[in-house]
């Protein structure tokens, strides 16, 4: 049928795709400034609605007191978190072996091996 063709051809093809735009989508909008910047004139504002991470550590750093240590554990932390996120899509879309096929082919090459160095 057409949704057993879409499950078992059409979606695994097109997981290689999909995790690399999720993943490179995760990271650019973890680093999104420039937009709500321009629109919240750097405040945040109304009520720091508009307040990215990455607005709050140019905040931090740019300051009158400019805490440089309080802007690069933002950094850090949002290093960390887009780290996580992104090996969690890779972990959830990644191919699965559930017949151990790959086991199979493995030990196939192996056995190969071992016959083509006697030879």
């Amino acid at each position: 049928t057409a949704r057993q063709m879409f499950t078992k051809i059409t979606l695994p093809n097109l997981k290689p795709i999909l995790v690399y735009t999720l993943v490179t989508s995760l990271v650019g909008g973890m680093q999104m400034f420039d937009i709500p910047y321009m629109i919240s004139g750097g405040t945040g504002a109304p009520s720091n609605s508009i307040l990215t991470i990455q607005m709050l550590m140019y905040n931090k750093f740019s300051s009158h007191k400019g805490n440089i240590a309080i802007a690069g554990a933002i950094g850090v932390f949002l290093f960390v978190v887009t780290s996580i996120v992104a090996l969690v899509i890779m972990r959830l879309l990644r191919d699965r072996d559930p017949e151990g096929i790959g086991r199979a082919n493995v030990r196939e090459r192996r056995k190969y091996r071992k016959g083509a160095a006697r030879v």
